[in-house]
């Protein structure tokens, strides 16, 4: 496949509230919950950390790129999706017999993607990943995919929350969240850096500074890629911090993300 050109990045953690704020360091203890912007009140009722780290990310990201969330086509990755939501649900089920309907259309994977397109009125291409550990790598090879039959531009959103208690055995980590805008046109892309060569390579990736809770994160796989396309560092880059390993190799451009 034809190499991809990255033209926007997005992120969200708790006290990091954009790119720059995590590649530099700025803590900011105010930035609590995503401001989330595109969705307003009615929309945004009632929606997960999850969602709201997805769209923030995504909003980010396509406000770099300068592409109108109206048109973009968007791939959304979260390795358990809206599980909280879904065990929200289930736990109304066994006090009060019946779920809620309200929450009931934010417990699906796809809430996001159904956000953005009502607020926006996009009705164009979106889809909603799970893949565990390799969740962000198979948004980016879809990304690929896409930018290789359709040409234009992609965002990629990823986003994970916290497990519930009752999956406390599968593992605690921190909410984290972060997008992507890629497009197949360099000169449409702000020079932020150019992506190929997507495949398996069983990189190491020293998470130095990198809270141990948010490394467990699985949206922690686009971490790497966070911080090369910012810091501007050519080379290759793992995708996937665990399984089997997918990695791909970024040149940098001359941009830097804001």
């Amino acid at each position: 496949m034809r190499p991809v050109h990255v033209a926007g990045v997005g992120f969200w953690t708790p006290g990091y509230p954009s790119p720059r704020a995590w590649l530099d360091g700025w803590h900011d203890p105010a930035a609590t919950r995503p401001t989330c912007a595109l969705l307003d009140s009615r929309i945004g009722r009632y929606t997960s950390l999850v969602t709201r780290m997805a769209v923030e990310a995504l909003e980010q990201a396509a406000t770099q790129g300068g592409v109108r969330l109206k048109e973009a086509p968007t791939i959304f990755g979260s390795a358990y999706g809206e599980i909280r939501t879904a065990f929200d649900q289930l736990d109304m089920i066994e006090r009060e017999g019946v779920p809620s309907p309200a929450r009931f259309k934010n417990s699906v994977h796809n809430t996001a993607s159904g956000h953005v397109s009502i607020a926006t009125g996009n009705t164009g291409f979106s889809t909603s990943l799970a893949a565990g550990p390799a969740t962000f790598a198979m948004c980016l090879l879809e990304a690929f995919a896409w930018l290789e039959a359709h040409g234009r531009s992609v965002i990629v959103a990823v986003a994970d929350e916290p497990l519930p208690d009752h999956l406390a055995a599968v593992g605690r980590y921190d909410p984290l969240g972060m997008a992507f805008h890629l497009s197949a046109d360099s000169r449409a892309a702000g020079g932020l850096g150019r992506l190929s060569d997507l495949r398996r390579r069983n990189l190491e990736w020293s998470p130095a500074g990198v809270p141990e809770r948010l490394v467990k994160n699985p949206c922690a796989a686009g971490l790497p890629l966070v911080e090369a396309v910012l810091g501007r560092r050519s080379g290759m880059v793992p995708v996937e911090l665990a399984g089997e390993g997918w990695s791909v190799e970024l040149r940098a451009g001359e941009g830097a993300a804001s």
